[in-house]
This record gives C-alpha cells, sequence and structure tokens, in this order.
C-alpha cells in the first residue's frame, strides 16, 4: 500500500470531536442500542470506554514525522513522538524470543530478536549473556566466514591476507613503523626471546651470565656473548675471547689470549702489495718453518743500535744453499766462528787458526800471532808478522817475508821467485 500523506488530509473533526458539518445526532435505535454519548464531545479529564475509529486520531500538536501523535484507523498506522514500554514485550510475527522458525521480531527484556523464517538472517542480542548472534554479511563479506576466522578464545585462526601481510605466504607486503616505544616481541616469558625496537635489538636468555646473549643499539655499538660465524667481518675493532677462520681444531687461523697470539695450522700467512701481487709467503709444513720470497729481496732493518739474533739456524742440507752471491758481498761479517766442511777457519787462545793449506792471493798482515798447521802461501803479495811462531811445516813467500821482532824460525822457509 501507497504511504498516505497526512498533511493533505481535510481534518474530518475539529477538537472537540465534532465533525466539520453539522449532522444530525443518531438515536439508541440507530446506534444499535449503544451508549450515544460517545458521540457527544471529550473533555479535558473526562474518561472513554471505547473508542471505534474509522478513521484517525491525532494530538492538537501533531505535525507529521516532527511532533505529536498520529493513529490511523483504517491502516493501523500511527506516530509517536516517544514510547514508553513498561514491561511487556513489543513484536512482529515472532511468538516469543525462542521462535527461529517464525520472520519477524522480538523486543522484550529478555533483548532484541530480528530475524528471517529459519534464521537465515538474523541480530540478536541476548541481555542476559551479552551475547550477540548475527547471520548475514558485513560490508560484503559473510558473517559465517568472520565466525570461521575467530575462534571461541577471540584468537585469529585464519589467513591474513591484505595489501600489507599475507600469513598464508608468511611474507610482510609493505613497510611497518613502531612509535618510540613499540617493538616486535617474540618472547618465550620476560627474561627469554627477543625483542625489536627502535632502540635496537636485543636477545636475552636466562641462562647466560647478565641473562642478555646479544644486543646490538641503534648507534652501531653490538655485544655477543656467544659464537659469530661470517664470510666476512668489516670494522673498525673487533674484540672477542676467540676470533678464529675455522670453527675445527688444529684447522685455519685462529687469534685468541689462550693461544697467546696467533695461530696458523696447515695453511700460510700471505703477504701482498697494494697492486695485488704476491710477495711472499711464511707458514709452516714437511717438517718446516717456511719463508717463502717471490722475486724480492728481505730487508731486516732493526735500526743503528739494534741487533738481529739468529740461533739454531741450519741448511737443509749438506752444500745446500749459499750466504750472498758471487756479485754480492757482505760489508763486515762479526762471529765467533767460521767452519767450513773439510777444512774450517776458527780461533784458538786469541789466534786465528788455519786448518787447512792456506793461501794470500794479496798480502797477508798480522799484528799478532799467526797460526797454519798446513802449508802457508803468499801468492803475489806481502806476508808481514809482527811476532811469528811457526810450527814445523813449510811455509812458501813468492817475495819476503818481513822477521822484525821475529824469533828464529824452527822450520825451514823457502823463497820462490817472483
Amino acid at each position: 500500500m501507497a504511504e498516505i500523506n497526512y498533511e493533505t488530509i481535510t481534518p474530518a473533526y475539529n477538537d472537540y470531536m465534532q465533525r466539520s458539518q453539522p449532522q444530525e445526532v443518531p438515536t439508541s435505535a440507530d446506534t444499535g442500542g449503544e451508549n450515544i454519548d460517545m458521540l457527544k464531545p471529550v473533555k479535558t479529564g473526562q474518561a472513554m470506554e471505547n473508542i471505534t475509529l474509522n478513521t484517525w486520531i491525532k494530538s492538537t500538536n501533531y505535525q507529521p514525522r516532527s511532533q505529536g501523535f498520529f493513529i490511523d484507523g483504517l491502516t493501523g498506522q500511527a506516530q509517536f513522538s516517544n514510547i514508553i514500554v513498561t514491561g511487556g514485550t513489543m513484536s512482529y510475527n515472532k511468538l516469543n524470543f525462542s521462535d527461529s522458525i517464525n520472520a519477524g521480531w522480538y523486543i522484550s527484556p529478555d533483548g532484541i530478536y530480528f530475524g528471517a523464517a529459519a534464521d537465515t538472517t538474523k541480530l540478536k542480542y541476548t541481555i542476559s549473556t551479552g551475547t550477540l548472534a548475527f547471520v548475514g554479511t558485513v560490508s560484503g563479506r559473510d558473517s559465517q566466514d568472520l565466525a570461521d576466522a575467530i575462534d571461541n578464545n577471540a584468537n585469529l585462526i585464519t589467513d591474513v591476507i591484505n595489501q600489507r601481510f599475507n600469513t598464508s605466504s608468511k611474507q610482510i607486503l609493505d613497510n611497518f613503523t613502531f612509535g618510540a616505544s613499540g617493538a616486535l616481541k617474540m618472547a618465550i616469558d620476560n627474561n627469554n626471546g627477543l625483542w625489536i625496537s627502535p632502540g635496537g635489538i636485543l636477545g636475552k636468555n636466562s641462562s647466560v651470565l647478565g641473562g642478555v646473549s646479544f644486543s646490538i643499539d641503534n648507534s652501531g655499538n653490538a655485544t655477543f656473548i656467544g659464537t659469530i660465524t661470517a664470510s666476512t667481518i668489516t670494522g673498525g675493532t673487533v674484540t672477542g675471547t676467540l676470533i678464529q677462520t675455522d670453527v675445527h681444531a688444529n684447522t685455519g687461523v685462529k687469534m685468541s689470549a689462550s693461544l697467546e697470539g696467533i695461530a696458523i695450522y696447515g695453511q700460510a700467512m700471505r703477504i701482498y702489495d697494494t697492486a695485488g701481487t704476491l710477495y711472499g709467503t711464511i707458514g709452516g709444513g714437511g717438517g718446516y718453518y717456511n719463508i717463502t720470497v717471490i722475486g724480492r729481496n728481505i730487508l731486516l732493518d732493526c735500526g743503528v743500535t739494534n741487533t738481529v739474533f739468529i740461533t739454531g739456524a741450519a741448511i737443509a742440507s749438506t752444500n745446500g744453499a749459499s750466504c750472498g752471491l758471487s756479485s754480492q758481498y757482505w760489508s763486515n761479517v762479526y762471529t765467533n766462528n767460521i767452519t767450513l766442511s773439510s777444512s774450517y777457519i776458527n780461533t784458538e787462545s786469541g789466534k786465528i787458526t788455519f786448518h787447512a793449506e792456506t793461501k794470500a792471493l794479496g798480502s797477508a798482515y798480522s799484528t799478532g800471532d799467526f797460526i797454519a798447521s798446513g802449508n802457508l802461501q803468499a801468492l803475489g803479495g806481502t806476508v808481514r808478522v809482527g811476532s811469528y811462531y811457526f810450527q814445523p811445516h813449510t811455509y812458501t813467500f813468492v817475495n819476503y817475508v818481513n822477521f822484525t821482532g821475529m824469533s828464529a824460525p824452527t822450520t825451514t822457509v823457502t823463497f820462490l821467485s817472483t
């Protein structure tokens, strides 16, 4: 039925419930024996027993959809500014608050209940339990889908997929910003877990000393209690109990206080120039400590007043190495003994002793005793001895011998012509 516009209806009664046009008052015969007083005007404060409306009734201040009240006797429609129900119920087509069969609505002290037949859609709120039951759609989303996504403990039990987050693929798809005190927390309890916040990253373990296993603050400072394993570590200062290139024992390069320095196992220290050219290696293998220089010289420079000490030095095999080159000579060699493989030179009681045939290709000069246990030959030079002691051998001189201050020789001295 089309809605009636009550603003266009001409009032059929005046304020005293009288018709606008005078009419004859019906007799009791006309009204079927009913009390004809009901047709008299209603005065303020008077009571009325029964009212039968063929049309409508309204208040004197009635304004459609604004104020007052209006009751249409033909359509049953009504308008009230306020309705106060003291007890009882208000309903349409539902028999009670539990009627899930009939379509309609029911309002009572139990709650509100709006539902289609068989509750295919419904909205029901029970006051005593505070329970809201809803069957339908929320912005196009089925209410059952929403119910299936959250369990009875209000926990999300299904995947969340949107432009920023996808729990199905386990991906964060957009940026998340924490506040000054916000944090991402993955923890078993307050003493065990991982915290990520604007201040840094904190790992806590109640079983370690101090309770903090590692920390990295937003200034770049890091502290680790456990082992750090990385292919490359770049930084200014690295401090740790043990720094190593391999976790296995006796393998790789390790540095720690317990090792009293750097330990190299089965590898070598490789030395390069700034162009990346290999200069040499220092390492061990085959029972040797190996220093290998590739196409370069070795410089041992301890300054003017310092000394280089080499102890326990030996060549790998007889005649296996040379000291210096035939074209490069030592400037000065200071030593106690020079030992040869079959013949040698040493000092005895402050004297130089030649334990072999000795030849002077130039001049030979001694301010002290000069002792040779074999032949002494001066080939093309001068032998000059301040005090000479001759052993029982033959001494051959090409030119002459200066015997100034010498004792008489005990053996034969032969002079060869030049």
